[in-house]
């Protein structure tokens, strides 16, 4: 059972589209989006998207959803949660615990494909995607990093999995150069990554990443593959 927006429902209840649910054990707030042609018995992708800086109201992480992952993923089918943060940004072990945490909670709720978890995060979230790439590289097929430099306490030694990198030529408030440095030293050591630049947009221009984002989707085709 699960509380959405108060109220219990089996999972089974929920229908498609957006949920804003709590767990009953932890109290933890995620915004979960569930696709039009989910079955219980078919093993589902899973994309983790953490969200980007700012006062976290409850379910702050749904906007992320609704107006960036689902434009750029929705029509692959994924199963979406977005946490929410408590506060501490998301490179941190705290932060790393609740996401573990969660994660397992979609696998016990929904019959997830675990070679096809997929992380991603915007901004404060991109910065944690590099983190938590780096510390879970078994549990995620894949990390896209979104208008986010790799934290200072990046072990990027233990970067082994496919890394998307998108980031724009132009941000005001994280600069490109930590990026690209970063992603040329990964391809010298020979590691899976792709760094896509834009030259048109800039960092608040939120919703518009859904396009360079979308281009990621043939990537993650090449690079997750579903068990077999």
């Amino acid at each position: 059972m699960l509380a959405v927006n108060g109220v219990m429902a089996a999972v089974g209840d929920l229908p498609p589209g957006l949920h804003k649910l709590v767990d009953d054990n932890s109290g933890r707030r995620y915004s979960l989006w569930m696709p039009d042609d989910y079955e219980t018995g078919q093993p589902i992708p899973l994309l983790v998207a953490l969200h980007y800086g700012g006062p976290v109201s409850p379910h702050y992480g749904a906007p992320l959803l609704t107006q960036l992952m689902v434009p750029a993923f929705g029509p692959s089918g994924m199963l979406m949660v977005a946490p929410d943060n408590n506060g501490q940004g998301w490179d941190n072990q705290t932060s790393e615990t609740e996401v573990m945490a969660l994660i397992t909670l979609m696998q016990a709720t929904f019959n997830v494909d675990a070679a096809r978890i997929v992380l991603t995060g915007f901004s404060m979230g991109g910065i944690g995607t590099w983190y938590l790439a780096a510390r879970q590289p078994d549990v995620f097929c894949a990390a896209i990093p979104v208008a986010g430099q790799p934290p200072d306490n990046l072990d990027e030694h233990a970067l082994n999995l496919p890394v998307y990198v998108i980031h724009a030529r132009h941000d005001e408030v994280l600069a490109l150069a930590p990026t690209q440095e970063l992603v040329e030293r990964l391809k010298t050591g020979g590691a899976n990554v792709e760094l896509r630049i834009d030259e048109q947009l800039t960092h608040y221009e939120v919703t518009a990443y859904s396009t360079p984002l979308g281009h990621a989707v043939r990537w993650l085709e090449n690079n997750c593959q579903p068990k077999h």
